[in-house]
């Protein structure tokens, strides 16, 4: 966040609101502002690798589910049962 207020209050409404950073106008320089597009970038991409591993240990979770519900369930094969299991635990993701 750029602004021209540079308050306590203002920084601190405005991180909690999920600002990543915040730049007050009169104290801006070339070198603060890489730093910050740097620190930005870098979080973000942070950020997008948490949310890709979420929805991998979410996919993760929903085969070993449907692993054990077709384990219950008694469907394994004696020939192959992993096979067959996992391939209709993929089929229901």
């Amino acid at each position: 966040m750029l602004t021209a207020a540079a308050t306590a209050d203002v920084a601190t409404a405005a991180m909690k609101a999920g600002a990543l950073d915040y730049l007050v106008n009169d104290r801006l320089d070339a070198e603060i502002l890489r730093r910050a597009i740097g620190s930005a970038v870098r979080q973000f991409r942070l950020i997008e690798a948490q949310r890709v591993g979420e929805r991998r240990n979410a996919q993760l979770a929903a085969i070993v589910a449907a692993l054990r519900r077709c384990h219950r369930q008694r469907r394994m094969r004696p020939r192959g049962p992993d096979l067959e299991c996992w391939r209709g635990a993929a089929i229901r993701l």
